[in-house]
């Protein structure tokens, strides 16, 4: 990891913190003993900053970047839970940390993430003196968990090829190039969906084939979005 050094680190901190709620429109003196006891990191991409079965010993804010929250089962495929992005939450870092407990999950960093972190015994302090960091901290748990509830009912009851393409229509809508282009390779999108690399590139090449998409390398670009969404029209589920 990368720390900030330089008479610009309380500004960087600042700036991260304001993406949430419970920084942004707090006390003066909530914000003052927030910044007194965090750091501005800039971890590399895959940098490991959570470890399933390891203790946390700090709380991660988001400021640019994201998080990849993922698990791995025994035959060592990965499933990702979720992405933490810029202002949002992470459930399996807070429960870790603010029960002083391992953590469930891993998580690794993207591209370009800068982050503060912050040490969990003092979080937890800090979540006993201000109502609205314990408020923040149990809300966005809670609603993050619903949808990791959620994710787990797609993978189970879901066919492959709708979520594969609710997928990308999601990424392109994002997208502000034209034709619009989702930048990930084959395995980033299976560990996304939660299925096998191989999965994904057969239903992908079937999309090709259908001009509905074309595949480059680490990316796939928008052919027409209308065929694209004749695969939503088949029955999404498994039963």
């Amino acid at each position: 990891m990368i720390k900030e050094h330089g008479g610009d680190e309380q500004n960087r901190k600042h700036g991260v913190l304001m993406q949430y709620p419970f920084y942004r429109d707090g006390s003066d003196q909530l914000r003052q003993d927030l910044l007194a006891v965090t750091e501005f990191m800039q971890p590399s991409k895959g940098a490991q900053l959570m470890e399933a079965n390891r203790a946390c010993d700090v709380i991660v804010f988001v400021g640019a970047g994201s998080v990849r929250v993922y698990i791995t089962g025994d035959s060592g495929r990965e499933v990702t839970l979720y992405h933490v992005m810029p202002g949002e939450a992470c459930p399996v870092n807070f429960c870790a940390g603010m029960l002083d407990m391992d953590c469930f999950a891993h998580g690794n960093a993207s591209k370009g993430l800068e982050m503060v972190i912050v040490p969990a015994k003092r979080l937890r302090a800090l979540s006993e003196q201000y109502a609205e960091l314990r408020d923040y901290i149990f809300r966005s748990t809670v609603t993050r968990y619903g949808e990791v509830i959620n994710l787990i009912r797609e993978i189970v009851t879901r066919r492959v090829d709708h979520r594969l393409v609710e997928f990308l229509l999601r990424k392109f809508e994002d997208c502000d190039t034209e034709p619009s282009v989702v930048e990930m390779t084959h395995e980033e999108i299976a560990l996304d969906l939660g299925t096998a690399r191989e999965v994904v590139s057969r239903r992908l090449q079937e999309l090709e084939k259908q001009a509905a998409v074309e595949l480059g390398r680490g990316r796939v670009i928008l052919e027409n979005e209308a065929r694209l969404r004749q695969g939503l029209s088949r029955t999404s589920y498994k039963w």
